[in-house]
């Protein structure tokens, strides 16, 4: 079982997007992540690409917070991010990686996983945190009912999409 739910500022971006995803492929930095496959250490589950460069820095997070540190992929537009186009692609390339992981994921964890997808870049809603206009994927088990993203989706100022799969 997948359920997909975003809130009101990635709602028409999702919309516009679904004819989108029947055709493009993966963008080769994302293949090559992907490609690379998953891991399982203490009972994390990491992408195995970024696992060796981030992994140490989260052994004192907890399981959580370790998992979205270490599986936090960032996406780029070569568009302009005032161009609505800008959101379609990094939806598009977050939704094709998140649809090529979060199986195996999934059956790695043995218990429901989610995928939040962000756009750090939105009319009036630039992020603090970020120096330049990203998308991300944070991919995390979701052990804990007070780790569901989808409890808060509204109280999120960018456009989000959470994607959950195992049931819950």
């Amino acid at each position: 079982m997948v359920d997909y739910a975003l809130n009101e500022l990635m709602r028409p971006i999702y919309d516009a997007v679904q004819e989108a995803l029947a055709s493009p492929s993966l963008w080769p930095d994302l293949r090559e992540i992907e490609s690379a496959g998953l891991t399982r250490t203490a009972g994390r589950i990491y992408l195995r690409h970024y696992a060796r460069k981030r992994g140490n820095q989260a052994d004192g997070m907890d399981q959580w917070a370790a998992e979205r540190w270490v599986n936090d992929i960032h996406i780029e537009s070569s568009r302009p991010p005032s161009d609505p186009a800008w959101r379609a692609d990094v939806l598009t390339q977050a939704l094709l990686f998140v649809s090529c992981t979060l199986p195996s994921f999934a059956a790695l964890a043995k218990q429901p996983v989610q995928a939040v997808i962000g756009l750090q870049s939105a009319p009036g809603n630039a992020d603090p945190g970020s120096d330049y206009p990203v998308g991300s994927i944070h991919l995390y088990q979701l052990a804990r009912s007070e780790d569901d993203a989808r409890n808060a989706i509204e109280a999120f100022h960018q456009p989000v999409l959470v994607v959950t799969s195992g049931g819950t």
